[in-house]
């Protein structure tokens, strides 16, 4: 997960998320698997976002725009899957 640009005095591979009270990196994002057992609605609600309106701020400039928007997709379907494992809910 890659942006042109980037928050000033923010650490590249680091994100902060409060609601969860520890760091984690992008790896941490990318590597979390899609096995949750209503990971069909995550994937859904990934579908149904405006992904269209990100493609102007992801650095994948070599990507073809079918590819951008699978690569967007998937990515936003593991933020939400990676959430959801990390903060002990349940995605409905």
């Amino acid at each position: 997960m890659q942006f042109d640009k980037l928050r000033k005095n923010v650490p590249f591979k680091t994100v902060a998320i409060t609601e969860l009270g520890k760091k984690v990196d992008d790896f941490q994002i990318m590597d979390c698997p899609l096995d949750l057992r209503n990971q069909r609605v995550i994937k859904a609600d990934a579908e149904r976002t405006r992904h269209n309106s990100l493609k102007s701020v992801w650095k994948k400039n070599i990507l073809t725009d079918k590819d951008l928007s699978d690569d967007i997709l998937i990515t936003l379907e593991k933020i939400l899957t990676f959430y959801t494992k990390n903060s002990n809910t349940t995605y409905k």
